[in-house]
């Protein structure tokens, strides 16, 4: 829900804190909401990466952190280069800049995004 609260502040890729810059990139947006519930995230998502525990995309909580890699971003398509909240029901809500501008809702079963799935952790219990 508090996500939710969000939804269509615009994407800036490298985005300052939202309380100066009022816009988000992916990882500054866990960030930012996971911090309203003390939880102290890692600015970047490849950090975001290596916190809590792995859980397998079977076993999926609301809640849960999942990782992709943006094909041509970097040089293995084994490294984290965006991160989403898993809300239930297939969807994540995640900021981005396709296929609309910011904060948004989409199914992780979309082929991209099931294309470029590589993990998820769960930060809270």
């Amino acid at each position: 829900q508090t996500a939710k609260q969000y939804i269509g502040v615009r994407y800036d890729f490298g985005a300052k804190p939202y309380a100066n810059s009022g816009t988000f990139d992916c990882s500054s947006f866990t960030q930012h909401v996971y911090g309203k519930y003390g939880i102290d995230l890692p600015r970047l998502s490849r950090s975001q990466g290596k916190v809590g525990k792995a859980v397998s995309r079977s076993n999926l909580r609301k809640g849960d952190l999942l990782f992709f890699y943006l094909p041509g971003r970097y040089k293995s398509n084994k490294i984290i280069g965006h991160v989403g909240i898993y809300m239930g029901n297939g969807d994540m809500i995640h900021s981005s800049n396709k296929p609309k501008d910011g904060v948004q809702i989409t199914s992780i079963n979309k082929a991209f995004w099931k294309n470029t799935y590589l993990s998820a952790r769960r930060v809270i219990d």
